[in-house]
């Protein structure tokens, strides 16, 4: 009888560990980690799955579309997203819209219902401000591609010379890459950019004062990591190079622009003239310019193996008067995206602005003023260029309304979801700096937001691939304020 009984229960026991290994289906923890996701977020993002609505908050223009989820669940459960079986860590999914993730034992299925929502929260917050030195000849703005990480690019002057000086930001104070002390021999006392290559490489290009037979001839460094070290010869051009402005192409093609201002060139004076890198230099006119077509501005923008040329024409070229072009450069050919502008019914396109920007999806921004609505009273537009409909049309379909001075600054910067900022000082309200941006959904521009109660100058404006935007601008005392645009804390 006792052998009976143990027989009884030890079955009822097999019985019951059977059942403990089915457990039921649950998700256990959910969030979208930053290793996981390069580029598209900046933080990691946790929420405690506590029912079957997941929910999290992001910023306006994170690209929801490509997110890679990590997620934990109870022992031998399969998730699956429209019948897609999800591996941990690895499955891409589009957030736009709610996902439902489906967790099953086999036996029984849970539906758990993944929401995104755009952050309403999203401000302008103030940065330490740079006060290390003063800054000659404005600031420049740049990301670091593979970290987000902002960059500054300046001048300043030691011993009346002037050097080159690029600082990052750590998360908690501003750090010299290089000597604190500038690099650079005899830099001019303008005309510089600088830029990344798809690697996280910084380049500095400028006007250098040592150069011969020319002084002023553009040369560029590069950080090796070290030290600040040439690239190519330094002068590489028989120019004297002014209004420069250059961008590196993702298979690592460097392209710079300039006018040249010397009579002594081999270039007419106010030429433009672009020169390239791939292991060494060429320089040459623009094709699709004449010959000596006189310039008066420039700027340059890449996104992916694509880069974009904008230019404002000095005075009268074929019967416009200070027209603009853009060109896009593609497969090793340059083709006309705008050709010598002019606004209808404007006298000219203002020279005190030439600023371009480009959204990833290939739509082009160009920020100019006219006197289009009242002669004589320049007015700031922004332009955009629909690659799909390779049409040109104002964006928000008026002038902004800011009044353009000779010493007016303004920049336009594209968020990752294709909002157009723009950054301008307000000359009408003590030349405090303000940002506008267009509502995706009324179309119309934003109330202006003062980032600050200072006169400001010399604008530049970024956003990451994560969607946090930056503002840089001097004040008074050429000291650099820089804004940071992210969810409120």
């Amino acid at each position: 009888m006792t052998i009976g009984l143990l027989a009884i229960f030890s079955s009822c026991s097999d019985s019951n560990d059977e059942e403990v290994k089915v457990q039921d289906p649950k998700l256990l923890t959910f969030s979208f980690k930053v290793e996981n996701n390069q580029g598209i977020i900046s933080e990691d993002y946790t929420v405690n799955v506590t029912s079957t609505n997941i929910e999290f908050t992001m910023p306006a223009f994170v690209d929801k579309s490509k997110l890679v989820a990590t997620f934990t669940t109870n022992e031998d459960n399969v998730v699956l997203v429209d019948g897609v079986t999800q591996e941990n860590s690895v499955t891409v999914n589009d957030y736009t819209v709610p996902v439902d993730f489906i967790v099953s034992n086999g036996k029984t299925n849970v539906k758990y219902t993944v929401t995104i929502a755009k952050a309403s929260n999203m401000e302008w917050s103030s940065l330490p401000m740079f006060t290390s030195t003063t800054l000659y000849d404005g600031v420049k703005l740049k990301i670091n591609p593979t970290d987000g990480t902002p960059y500054m690019g300046f001048k300043i002057r030691e011993n009346e010379n002037y050097k080159m000086s690029v600082v990052k930001w750590n998360n908690t104070a501003w750090e010299a890459v290089g000597p604190s002390d500038g690099f650079g021999s005899q830099v001019s006392s303008s005309y510089f950019d600088f830029s990344f290559d798809k690697d996280g490489t910084p380049y500095v290009v400028y006007s250098d004062q040592s150069t011969s037979p020319i002084s002023g001839a553009a040369s560029l460094m590069k950080w090796g990591g070290s030290s600040w070290e040439y690239v190519g010869s330094q002068g590489f051009i028989e120019a004297q190079s002014q209004k420069i402005s250059m961008a590196i192409s993702n298979d690592g093609q460097i392209f710079v622009g300039q006018v040249n201002n010397s009579r002594n060139s081999i270039y007419a004076r106010n030429a433009f003239v672009l020169s390239t890198y791939a292991g060494s230099w060429a320089n040459a006119e623009l094709p699709l310019l004449s010959s000596g077509s006189p310039v008066y501005l420039c700027d340059m923008a890449s996104v992916g193996d694509k880069v974009y040329l904008a230019l404002l024409n000095r005075g009268t070229v074929n019967g416009v008067n200070y027209g603009h072009s853009v060109y896009k450069y593609e497969n090793g050919q340059w083709t006309t995206l705008l050709d010598n502008y002019l606004e209808p019914n404007a006298t000219q396109t203002s020279i005190v602005m030439l600023n371009l920007a480009v959204g990833a999806d290939g739509s082009v921004y160009l920020l100019t003023g006219d006197d289009a609505a009242t002669t004589g009273s320049y007015q700031l537009r922004l332009r955009k260029y629909d690659p799909q409909t390779q049409a040109w049309s104002t964006v928000g379909g008026n002038p902004l309304g800011i009044i353009l001075s000779t010493h007016s600054s303004a920049v336009v910067a594209v968020a990752p979801d294709g909002t157009p900022f723009v950054a301008y000082k307000d000359e009408a309200d003590q030349d405090y700096p303000k940002v506008i941006y267009l509502d995706s959904e009324t179309k119309q521009w934003s109330t202006p937001v003062k980032l600050a109660d200072v006169a400001a100058d010399n604008f530049d404006m970024v956003f990451s691939s994560t969607g946090i935007g930056y503002v840089i601008f001097t004040d008074a005392d050429d000291h650099a304020m820089i804004y940071k645009y992210d969810i409120k804390k």
